[in-house]
C-alpha cells in the first residue's frame, strides 16, 4: 500500500477537516434548519469507532490515535478521506421536516428497523473509545436536494423513535466494506520504470527496455532479424501496470496460495525493484507484491491483462 500517502492523510486531525467543511459549507441551506444532531461537533473527535448495519452485513471501522482500520477486513487501513466526509456529512445534516411516525409506512421511506424481512435501511452508530454510542441513526432512501445539486434529501429515524423526518446535507453510506478501504496499493509512474521482465509459468518469457526516462518506445530485448515489435503501446501499457494501481478486494496473504503463477518484475532508473507475482484463479486475479507484506489483491482483469500477453503476442515478421 502506498504508506506515504497513509502518513500524510494522517497528519490531518478531524477537527481541521471540519473548519475546512464548515467554512466551505453552501449558502442555500436555510439557517432556520436546525441541525439535526445539534451537540455532535462537540463530540465529534471523541468518535473512535463506525458501525453500518444493514439486513445482511454489519461493517466495522475503528480508529486508532493516527489511522482508521476496517475490522472486517483484518484490520486494513481505510481510506481517511471518506470516513471524515461521513462524519462530517452526520455532523452536517439539517432537518427539513417531520414525516411519517406510523409502522406500517416505515418501508415507504426506507426507515424500518434493519431486522425486518426485506429491509432496506441502514443503521448508522458512532460509539468512544468506550463503546458508548454517540448517535445512532437508521438512514432510509434519498432524493436530490431542491437547494443544491451537490446534496440529498434523506429520509432517517432515531432507532428509540418512533418519528421519522426528512433531513438535508450528505450523508455517503457504502454498504460494500470495500469502498472504505484505501485502495492505492502502489503509484510509481511508467517514466521511473526503465526495464520489465515477464515470466510465464510455461516458461516462456520476455524482457523489455528503454535507456532514458523521456525515451518514448521501449525496445523488446532479443528481437530476431526478421522480427519486430507489432504494437509499441503493449509495451508502454504494461510499463503503466505500477501507475495509481488500486485493487478490487485485499485479502491476508495466508488465505490465498499461489500456483501456476506469472512474475513482472518492474526495475526503476534508480535500480529499485518491485516484483509482482500474479495468478489467475476461477475467473479471478490475484497479485501480491514484494514491497508490500502479508496482503494479497484480487485485480481487475483490465489492470493485468497486458502482463498475461505471451512474446508471440508482441511480435510479428518482418516482410
Amino acid at each position: 500500500m502506498n504508506t506515504k500517502n497513509l502518513t500524510v492523510l494522517a497528519i490531518f486531525t478531524i477537527i481541521i477537516v471540519i473548519a475546512a467543511v464548515v467554512l466551505t459549507q453552501p449558502n442555500d441551506i436555510s439557517h432556520e434548519q436546525k441541525k439535526f444532531f445539534p451537540n455532535l461537533a462537540s463530540v465529534i473527535n471523541e468518535v473512535t469507532e463506525i458501525n453500518i448495519q444493514t439486513k445482511d452485513n454489519t461493517i466495522t471501522l475503528v480508529r486508532n490515535d493516527k489511522q482508521w482500520f476496517a475490522k472486517d477486513k483484518h484490520n486494513y487501513p481505510v481510506d481517511m478521506a471518506k470516513v471524515n466526509k461521513l462524519l462530517l456529512g452526520a455532523m452536517n445534516l439539517r432537518t427539513i421536516e417531520a414525516k411519517t411516525s406510523k409502522l406500517k409506512f416505515y418501508s415507504k421511506i426506507g426507515v424500518e428497523n434493519v431486522t425486518e424481512e426485506n429491509a432496506e435501511s441502514a443503521l448508522l452508530t458512532f460509539k468512544n473509545a468506550k463503546a458508548e454510542k454517540i448517535i445512532s441513526l437508521i438512514v432510509g432512501k434519498n432524493k436530490p436536494a431542491k437547494v443544491d445539486s451537490n446534496l440529498k434529501e434523506i429520509y432517517v429515524r432515531l432507532p428509540t423513535d418512533k418519528q421519522s423526518w426528512l433531513v438535508v446535507g450528505q450523508l455517503p453510506i457504502e454498504k460494500n466494506v470495500t469502498f472504505w478501504l484505501n485502495q492505492e496499493i502502489i503509484n510509481i509512474q511508467d517514466d521511473k520504470i526503465r526495464k520489465v521482465t515477464i515470466k510465464h509459468p510455461d516458461g516462456d518469457g520476455f524482457s523489455f527496455a528503454k535507456a532514458k526516462p523521456d525515451d518514448e518506445d521501449y525496445q523488446l530485448e532479443n528481437l530476431a532479424e526478421d522480427e519486430k515489435v507489432k504494437l509499441p503501446y503493449m509495451l508502454r501499457s504494461i510499463a503503466t501496470t505500477l501507475s495509481n494501481l488500486e485493487f478490487d478486494d485485499v485479502f491476508v496473504a495466508t488465505e490465498i496460495e499461489f500456483s501456476d503463477t506469472t512474475t513482472a518484475v518492474f526495475t526503476t532508473f534508480d535500480d529499485k525493484e518491485i516484483t509482482m507475482t500474479i495468478m489467475k484463479q476461477d475467473g479471478k486475479y490475484y497479485a501480491k507484491l514484494n514491497t508490500v507484506k502479508n496482503w494479497v489483491y484480487e485485480l481487475s482483469k483490465y489492470k493485468v491483462d497486458y502482463l498475461m500477453k505471451k512474446r508471440q503476442d508482441l511480435i510479428s515478421l518482418n516482410p
